[in-house]
């Protein structure tokens, strides 16, 4: 991984290109390779992956509905949460035994 100057050619660039990726961190260009995996996921990360999509679908169904997106607004003040989508995952997978 290199971090690249600002007055570089590539500085600003994102994507893939074939191996090389490029990606912005705190203004500053980073390159590097590919993570190439080889493994399938064992049952433990796809039960997880499962979970965290049943979350993100409850979050979604939540936010739909004016009157609920406030009041999760201020559970993510409570939370110290950054907004109302966080602290409705939050809340799901707290209640699901996710964290």
């Amino acid at each position: 991984m290199a971090i690249l100057s600002d007055d570089s050619l590539f500085h600003g660039l994102s994507g893939k290109h074939g191996n090389v990726i490029f990606y912005q961190r705190y203004g500053k260009t980073i390159i590097g390779l590919a993570p190439a995996y080889q493994h399938q996921p064992t049952i433990k990360q796809i039960s997880r992956q499962k979970l965290f999509a049943d979350a993100v679908a409850y979050a979604k169904n939540i936010l739909s509905d004016p009157q609920m997106k406030a009041t999760y607004s201020q559970l993510a003040h409570k939370l110290k949460k950054v907004n109302a989508y966080q602290a409705a995952i939050a809340e799901y997978l707290m209640k699901n035994k996710g964290l």
